[in-house]
């Protein structure tokens, strides 16, 4: 087993009034070198270079172990697969080094400008693997100096619909798995969740003439393994149907992110954007499936799109 040098290099669209740094950075078992710099010229390609004052460049590097040559080392790192590996360790060194600035510095306002960022905030990052570049891109934020096509806003209307609640918060925890928030993008998630289903019961009991006091009663007395209970065997009452019994890949998905969400919650576990995405996707299919059970009580939410 060898160990090559990693060194991703990645542009913050911020550039915060501190000093810059280097520091050793600890996460898990894992030890990342983390310096952050103000560039005044960027070399994005071997034909061009941006010079821009507003921005800095976070710099992360460790040694990853590979069982093999460099050179097949380094066509696993240009893999899709290994420059995702990659990327998400350069996410999560990034996570802590912001996490120790604002705890070190809690009361310092030029520190707590800066939030964490996730890829697609990124205007650039490059990483290089053993000495030799396996990956690059450049984000919307950057390409947007280039390019002269905008995105039309025209199908916007003149004036903007309400989104449901469920609709809009599922979306902002998208936005946290994106921006950097995958931990509290998973908790969003599962509240979502919980929200629109007990939502949904309670409506499916008011059409049974089950009385509102009763059915709240019901809902509230559900201490332990609650969305299994309510997907199961209150959805079984209520409506004749279960998501554990017509679903049961589902059903599984949901109890996974529920004991992700609980480990999250009681154990302190820090989960990635993976996870995330797992959530809200899984959060889309639940509602998906409830709308077949009663299109009438269950809000149509609008399928997740991830862009990573």
């Amino acid at each position: 087993m060898q160990k090559f040098r990693v060194t991703g290099h990645v542009v913050w669209p911020v550039r915060p009034n501190v000093d810059k740094t280097e520091r050793v950075v600890e996460v898990g078992e894992s030890r990342f070198i983390v310096s952050l710099e103000f560039p005044s010229v960027y070399f994005v390609d071997k034909e061009l270079k941006l010079a821009n004052s507003n921005w800095c460049q976070l710099s992360v590097s460790w040694r990853q172990p590979f069982s093999g040559t460099r050179n097949a080392a380094r066509k696993w790192a240009s893999s899709k697969d290994g420059s995702k590996v990659l990327i998400e360790k350069i996410e999560r060194a990034q996570h802590a080094y912001v996490d120790v600035l604002k705890s070190e510095f809690h009361e310092n306002y030029d520190v707590h400008c800066i939030r964490h960022f996730g890829p697609l905030d990124w205007p650039y990052v490059c990483v290089q693997f053993a000495g030799a570049l396996v990956f690059k891109r450049i984000g919307s934020s950057l390409g947007a100096h280039f390019r002269s096509l905008r995105s039309s806003l025209d199908s916007l209307p003149d004036v903007c619909r309400r989104i449901s609640f469920e609709q809009r918060t599922l979306q902002r925890a998208i936005d946290l798995a994106q921006c950097g928030y995958p931990t509290e993008s998973v908790l969003l998630a599962a509240a979502v969740l919980d929200a629109f289903v007990q939502k949904f019961l309670r409506a499916l009991m008011a059409l049974r003439f089950i009385e509102e006091e009763s059915a709240e009663q019901l809902l509230r007395n559900v201490m332990t393994k609650r969305m299994a209970t309510y997907l199961d065997a209150v959805l079984k009452l209520a409506s004749g149907h279960s998501l554990a019994e017509d679903e049961p890949g589902l059903f599984e998905r949901l109890l996974k992110v529920n004991k992700q969400r609980n480990d999250a919650i009681h154990n302190g576990r820090e989960l990635a954007r993976a996870d995330a995405y797992e959530a809200c996707d899984m959060v889309h299919k639940v509602a998906m499936y409830l709308s077949l059970v009663n299109a009438d009580v269950a809000p149509q939410l609008r399928a997740p799109k991830f862009f990573t």
